[in-house]
């Protein structure tokens, strides 16, 4: 099996190294990439603009109608109140701020 930082998929005969910037676990057919890129089978490619991606996705999420990508493809503008969160590695979304916290039209996230 491959070690780690290196990857193999079943048509491949030997373990590849995994491009600069991104990971693997013992034995992995796939490499991790950052936030804001998704693995192609091959290297780290970066999401088309409106599409958002959390560390290690195999692929990018379009952002809600009304929302645009934010901080190089790694989350979604949200509406006043809400704020983008992952759950997993495909599914994100607009979720309200905690109780006693706010975002206004300017913040990303939000705050106390």
């Amino acid at each position: 099996s491959c070690s780690a930082g290196t990857y193999k998929t079943e048509k491949m005969v030997s373990c590849v190294s995994c491009p600069a910037g991104s990971t693997s676990t013992e034995g992995s057919g796939y490499c991790s990439c950052k936030a804001g890129t998704h693995w192609n089978e091959t290297t780290c490619e970066i999401c088309s603009d409106n599409f958002v991606s959390p560390q290690g996705a195999l692929q990018c999420t379009e952002c809600p109608a009304g929302s645009k990508s934010l901080d190089n493809g790694t989350s979604c503008s949200c509406p006043v109140g809400r704020q983008w969160r992952w759950d997993g590695k495909t599914n994100g979304t607009c979720e309200p701020c905690l109780h006693g916290s706010y975002k206004a039209e300017n913040m990303q996230i939000c705050a106390a």
